[in-house]
């Protein structure tokens, strides 16, 4: 959690520095709609915040792990996977911003290449990690817990494969505007397929 909490941060405050004092855009376009941190940034954070993690744990790490079909074409990949070669585990994660599809297609995909298993790792495990950004902050503990509720009633909701939510937190982002708060809820979920 700690480690996607950071990304999310990291990712947000460097992308409002490098948007800050930008050309103008055109007219009819506004970079202010796009509030969000980018998916693809969250992930190449957290990757770069959990290396020293990863490796004092003996664990290998690799982005966009390709799961080679033999097929032509593009392979379907994974944000992230861990090689814990001790266990012979492979532990897959898959990020994204919150929406009831998207935990669905991402739990969906992670049980579908559950028996693309290397040599030397016969067990693989899969987690989803959600976010929401929002532009309020959490009414001790209540918004949380109601966050926690909505991503357990959604996890419920996803009837191909077994998904379990672990846990829910949120932070503080950073925020420009003192009279315009901002809010990330994080959610964890466990896929078995």
């Amino acid at each position: 959690m700690y480690l996607l909490e950071g990304a999310l941060e990291s990712a947000n405050v460097t992308r409002w520095i490098l948007d800050r004092d930008a050309p103008q855009l055109p007219s009819g376009l506004s970079a202010k709609e796009r509030t969000h941190a980018y998916e693809v940034s969250v992930v190449d954070e957290f990757y770069r915040l959990g290396q020293r993690s990863f490796e004092r744990r003996g664990l290998a790490a690799m982005w966009e792990r390709p799961i080679l079909s033999g097929r032509r074409g593009r392979p379907e990949s994974i944000d992230i996977a861990l090689f814990d070669e001790a266990a012979g585990i492979e532990t897959r994660l898959e990020f994204g911003i919150y929406t009831q599809s998207k935990l669905k297609d991402d739990s969906e995909k992670l049980a579908k290449l559950a028996g693309s298993a290397l040599s030397g790792y016969p067990q693989t495990e899969g987690f989803v990690l959600l976010w929401t950004e929002t532009t309020s902050l959490p009414n001790s503990g209540v918004e949380l817990a109601r966050a926690s509720t909505k991503f357990s009633a959604a996890a419920a909701k996803v009837t191909s494969t077994t998904v379990t939510h672990l846990a829910t937190s949120a932070i503080d982002l950073f925020s420009s505007d003192l009279d315009k708060p901002r809010m990330a809820t994080v959610a964890v979920f466990q896929v078995t397929p």
